[in-house]
């Protein structure tokens, strides 16, 4: 189609990942899309090999309009070629636990987006549960009418909040060292770069954030 071919266009032109510059393919939703549009994402994605962002199981209704059709939204998307360990899945907040075990077989990326889904009564996305299963889990802010600031480090503070108001066992919450891998290593693997990354090390790319300590919010 002639859509298609922009596309192929903006792809020859512009895609540098090497560089600065990764385009991704994003398709949305399922729910959103016609089933020819999803296999047409997945043939572009699968011969670039690029990325592929879309929303998945955001809300009640996104899970009980596929359990009325008879058809898991996750089967549109594989049946597509478009989950994969280049996919990051946006929300995935109804999630069951056979959904979760296949997004991990794909070695998808989750992009928890708190402050969002709390905003628009979604429901609170089983952090502790994808996890546990191994999945990489990314922080992000969704749109700018989502009640979100869009400082991730406060969305990912209102994620540990969340998650110890959900889990009453101490012993079961998320190390630290879970919240930093959201900040770094799987935000890196959502934008689909396939170098190391999130790390300080000798020939990883890094970005800095330098914090003044002597702020009184910081202390003791």
């Amino acid at each position: 189609s002639e859509r298609l071919t922009l596309y192929r266009q903006w792809i020859r032109d512009l895609n540098r990942p090497e560089e600065t510059v990764s385009i991704l393919v994003g398709v949305n939703a399922p729910q959103r899309c016609t089933e020819a549009l999803l296999h047409e994402a997945g043939a572009l994605a699968g011969e670039h090999r690029m990325g592929v962002h879309m929303h998945l199981l955001e809300t009640r209704w996104q899970r009980d309009s596929g359990i009325a059709e008879g058809r898991d939204p996750l089967d549109k998307i594989v049946e597509a070629g478009l989950l994969n360990s280049r996919t990051s899945l946006a929300h995935c907040v109804q999630l069951a636990p056979d959904q979760m075990d296949r997004i991990g077989e794909a070695g998808a990326t989750v992009v928890h987006n708190p402050t969002s889904n709390l905003f628009l009564g979604s429901g609170v996305m089983p952090l502790g549960e994808l996890r546990r299963r191994g999945i990489p889990v990314a922080f992000g802010s969704d749109g700018c009418n989502c009640a979100t600031s869009h400082n991730l480090l406060e969305i990912a503070r209102t994620a540990l909040l969340l998650e110890r108001a959900r889990e009453p066992d101490p012993a079961r919450w998320q190390p630290l060292s879970g919240w930093y891998d959201g900040l770094t290593r799987s935000g890196w693997r959502a934008m689909n770069s396939q170098e190391t990354a999130g790390t300080l090390e000798a020939g990883a790319p890094a970005d800095l954030i330098f914090c003044g300590m002597r702020n009184a919010a910081l202390l003791p």
